[in-house]
């Protein structure tokens, strides 16, 4: 797990991560799951970049 600033929630991620890494599943980190990328639809196509190296 990383987090930009994460020694203020520490505690609570320590907490929540190890109930995850056991079978519980946390309410708290559900928003966060990479399911929340998925919901069926395709997204729109990126634009091409416009010059090399541009993304």
């Amino acid at each position: 797990m990383a987090t930009h600033s994460g020694i203020t929630p520490a505690p609570l991620l320590m907490d929540e991560v190890a109930g995850e890494l056991f079978g519980e599943e946390s309410a708290l980190l559900a928003p966060f799951r990479p399911g929340r990328f998925t919901d069926g639809t395709a997204g729109p196509a990126p634009a091409p970049a416009r010059r090399p190296g541009q993304q």
